[in-house]
């Protein structure tokens, strides 16, 4: 019997928390904590690898809510940032079932290396690694697609998998180190070519006590900036709360001064930011990337805070 004390790799964050471990007496292959913000309590995920199956418990009540059939002995799980997923690796078919926690179903399954054992998801949720322990590979899987977009050759017998923290290559994206109405370099630049100057303030921030802003009671338009030099070639990723009390705010990312990608920001209620926004996009390294914000000209206010900017690394 194969010594089952070895740990999985551990992912946490407000909405999901990974807990996978191995346990001789319960025979739990993996158990993995998840929760959406409409639910007040989490669900754990713990993978039988006898009965193929995955148990869904109710935390609040730590009973058994759903018991759900995947493939053959399944072993390593992991759930989506968002809460929306889990990924489990089943070492006996060579597959990844993919659980939707909302109905506890599986509602996809991808073929990916020989025995795979750990799990672990990118932070932004773009991508999912799987630890191949046969076949001495790990299997990339592209969540939006569920599909293995690249193979990487490792040593023999990889088992566990850990993704740390991807580096923020943006300066003062929190605003927390402005005295307001400050902005300025390193980091975020009000846009001289508007005729509102936008600010740091402490009216609604996402989290912490300051957020950024551009405000104003006229018909005038405003906006912030700061640039970045690429580091490596391949995808970008975006993160960033928003929020605006009128139509036409934007935020986005320019790649050598040509928009590469940008979203609008919803309407909402007063500090109401809703969603994480997450938009991403290729750059070369070397390149210049414009991270911005734009307040079209109405009466009002487009408020940004938490802002992110990640190398997720070569495009598939």
């Amino acid at each position: 019997m194969r010594n089952r004390g070895r740990c999985l790799p551990s992912l946490s964050r407000v909405a999901a928390i990974t807990l996978a471990w191995r346990a001789v007496s319960l025979g739990l292959l993996g158990v993995m904590l998840a929760s959406t913000p409409a639910e007040a309590q989490p669900f754990a995920y713990v993978t039988n690898f006898s009965s193929n199956t995955v148990s869904v418990i109710d935390t609040a009540t730590n009973t058994v809510v759903a018991t759900v059939p995947v493939g053959t002995n399944p072993e390593g799980v992991a759930i989506t940032p968002d809460g929306t997923r889990a990924y489990v690796a089943n070492n006996g078919s060579g597959t990844v079932s993919l659980i939707d926690t909302a109905s506890n179903t599986v509602v996809a399954t991808v073929q990916v290396g020989t025995n795979p054992e750990g799990v672990a998801i990118t932070p932004d949720g773009t991508r999912a690694y799987v630890a191949n322990m046969g076949g001495g590979t790990v299997s990339v899987i592209d969540t939006a697609t569920n599909t293995v977009v690249a193979t990487v050759p490792v040593d023999r017998g990889p088992f566990g998998v850990a993704i740390g923290p991807a580096r923020n290559l943006l300066v003062r994206g929190d605003f927390e180190d402005y005295v307001p109405p400050d902005l300025g370099p390193p980091g975020w630049i009000a846009d001289l070519r508007r005729q509102v100057a936008a600010k740091s303030e402490t009216y609604q921030p996402h989290s912490g006590l300051q957020n950024g802003a551009c405000w104003t009671p006229d018909a005038l338009d405003c906006g912030m900036f700061q640039g970045v030099t690429a580091p490596g070639t391949g995808v970008y990723t975006l993160t960033y709360f928003a929020n605006a009390d009128r139509d036409g705010g934007l935020v986005g990312a320019s790649v050598n001064d040509k928009v590469a990608a940008s979203s609008s920001v919803a309407v909402r209620g007063f500090r109401n930011y809703g969603a994480m926004y997450s938009i991403s996009f290729n750059a070369v390294a070397g390149d210049t990337i414009w991270v911005w914000m734009y307040s079209p000209p109405t009466p009002g206010y487009v408020v940004i805070d938490d802002v992110s900017l990640t190398f997720q690394g070569l495009a598939p």
